[in-house]
């Protein structure tokens, strides 16, 4: 065989093994496309519906005028249920108006009081709390009563007694407040032992325990609330370490974000599922901005931590079938499901402000859901909902994201969405944080944090 034939063959089989290595499968779409397979996503804007991609603001209010449902799934978007054959949205907090109980949202923070343990009703159109009162004496029933209006109102005990028992039965038994080194143990069914502020009724068996004081600010503690030695830090305090040369605890204001921690327990605003200790230091999750150190890519508000250790922007970044791209992006093929001839690009899937729509949501007291923010029919706007119109900047930065990384990777997508900015995203932007006031710090890190990650994972 000649020198010439054998370096064709060479030429063809290069050619071959560059377009295998460049052939690019995804499952995202441009809106134009005549078919979406039921696995294919849409665009921002656009909803997959029947195969096509349906402008959203279109098929929302079709789905909102429709008076012909007969479950939730004939409504498409997860932000509505099905009510007496309509669809309607749900997710409606104090104050905003309603039609039905199930659209009304309750607050994530403690309860104030045993009325909004039930969380509010839709009274009169309005979502609201059950009303409460403190005015029965020793003796008397403590319940729910008719308060006219469609309403109810809770008469709890005044403040000499406690109310005792099964809802619907319960009665007011005599309070007495213990000192500190008196008995608090359960005595009998006619009174309640309650240790006195800043005292922590400690059991050393199950019929025997006293008032002892809570600890105070710097002083040792320990962490294990089943350890025989267990008293609580006065509240507003937490037991914890201060450096890591020194594993001894002492009971210290919570850490909030750069500050110095053990485990994620330490950090303020760990309840939403969103801060983590990383590197000795409380931070959000997806939270570092561009050009700031990580060792991970849920670091980074981009959702990539380059090979330098530096938070980079990953849209735009080369893929194929062979070469994937980080796990905050998705690779796209110029928006149609195959490319044989070339590779394709990254599209971010902009898990950064996907947790700032989390994070604003969780600053109104409320704790997220799926329903709440995601693409295709998760996505979600209402102009009727304090918590839209409060957060519709966090969602205009995540649906932006969204648009953008698609345009950067080569989806030349268009539409407006109702409600929301497509173009108010930076790639520059800083995370919103976590701030609810008074939220508390949780050891739930690892169940919520696997929670929104769970979401993620449910809607990417």
């Amino acid at each position: 065989m000649s020198t010439l034939h054998l370096f064709t063959i060479a030429a063809l089989l290069c050619l071959v093994s560059l377009s295998v290595q460049e052939s690019c499968t995804s499952n995202l779409y441009v809106e134009t496309e005549t078919y979406i397979p039921t696995s294919g996503q849409c665009p921002v804007a656009w909803v997959n519906y029947n195969n096509k991609c349906n402008l959203f603001s279109t098929l929302y209010k079709e789905k909102r005028s429709s008076t012909t449902c007969i479950t939730s799934k004939d409504c498409i978007f997860g932000s509505m249920d099905c009510y007496n054959q309509k669809c309607t949205p749900k997710f409606r907090m104090v104050g905003d108006s309603c039609v039905s109980d199930s659209q009304c949202l309750g607050e994530s923070l403690p309860s104030a009081n045993v009325a909004q343990l039930y969380g509010p009703k839709c009274i009169n159109s309005k979502c609201t709390y059950y009303g409460y009162e403190k005015s029965r004496r020793v003796g008397e029933n403590c319940q729910f009563e008719d308060s006219g209006s469609n309403s109810k109102t809770f008469y709890d005990c005044n403040n000499d007694g406690v109310c005792s028992g099964i809802l619907g039965t319960s009665k007011c038994i005599q309070k007495v407040i213990a000192k500190k080194g008196e008995n608090c143990a359960l005595s009998d069914t006619s009174k309640k032992v309650v240790c006195d502020n800043g005292l922590y009724c400690k059991y050393t068996s199950l019929t025997i325990a006293t008032c002892v004081e809570q600890i105070q600010y710097s002083q040792p503690c320990v962490k294990s609330a089943i350890s025989s030695d267990f008293v609580p830090c006065v509240s507003g305090l937490v037991c914890r370490q201060v450096s890591n040369g020194d594993t001894s605890t002492t009971c210290q204001r919570i850490a909030t974000y750069g500050e110095f921690c053990i485990v994620a327990s330490d950090c303020a605003y760990t309840s939403s599922g969103m801060v983590d200790c990383i590197d000795n230091k409380c931070k959000r999750l997806y939270g570092t901005s561009l050009g700031g150190s990580c060792k991970k890519d849920t670091e980074c508000y981009s959702a990539y931590c380059s090979s330098e250790g530096k938070c980079a922007d990953a849209s735009g970044l080369k893929c194929s079938d062979t070469v994937s791209c980080p796990t905050g992006s998705y690779c796209a093929c110029g928006g149609k499901a195959i490319s044989s001839t070339s590779g394709g690009k990254c599209a971010a899937k902009c898990y950064g402000s996907f947790y700032d729509v989390y994070a604003c949501i969780y600053n109104l007291g409320v704790s997220a859901s799926s329903d709440m923010v995601g693409t295709d029919s998760y996505q979600y706007v209402d102009e009727d909902s304090s918590l839209f119109t409060r957060c519709r900047y966090a969602y205009s930065k995540y649906y932006s994201c969204l648009r953008k990384s698609w345009v950067d990777a080569g989806i030349a997508t268009k539409g407006d969405m109702d409600g929301v900015s497509l173009s108010s995203y930076s790639v520059y932007d800083s995370a919103i944080l976590p701030a609810r006031n008074a939220a508390p710090s949780s050891n739930m890190i690892g169940m919520l944090s696997f929670m929104v990650l769970f979401v993620l994972a449910t809607l990417f």
